[in-house]
């Protein structure tokens, strides 16, 4: 859960073990950290651009007809603060963000328009700052290229 919008996660599970009844859940769901060392400094979020899975320290929050999805997670994000400040210790030292605050947390919601629109917007920043930090990360290996040909290292001194 580093990133908002998830494509693939690290840890995979089985076809059988879906057909066993592991929870799986839509695209278009979100996920939030509710339990774990990470919540007492970050309450992750993200959005799922597949179906996948998810353990018992995150809780789906699956919208609604009228309700951009998009639009909850950034709206989720953009909450991250108060979130935070929803967060308690568990009785062995971890965070937790308990499921009836979250129930209760009460937010603002414009129209089911406005929020495509807002989604939208965010969403175009977020693919214009993706192609900005590829350009940024391939300037960097070719200038990483560009000293090595200039500055090479010499196994050897020369006699």
């Amino acid at each position: 859960m580093k990133q908002l919008f998830l494509d693939d996660t690290e840890d995979h599970i089985t076809t059988a073990a879906v057909g066993d009844g592991a929870k799986q859940v839509p695209a278009g769901t979100i996920l939030i950290l509710t339990r774990g060392m990470t919540l007492l400094k970050d309450v992750p979020i993200c959005a799922l651009n597949r179906p996948m899975s998810f353990n018992q320290d995150v809780k789906a929050l699956q919208p609604k007809r009228n309700f951009d999805g998009r639009f909850l997670a950034y709206l989720l994000l953009g909450c991250k603060q108060r979130l935070l400040g929803l967060v308690d210790i568990a009785g062995h030292g971890t965070g937790r963000l308990d499921t009836d605050k979250l129930k209760a947390f009460d937010v603002m919601l414009p129209q089911p328009a406005e929020q495509q629109r807002i989604a939208d917007c965010l969403s175009s920043l977020d693919n214009l700052i993706t192609a900005q930090s590829q350009k940024i990360a391939a300037l960097k290996a070719h200038k990483k290229g560009l000293m090595q040909l200039l500055f090479p290292v010499l196994d050897e001194v020369a006699a």
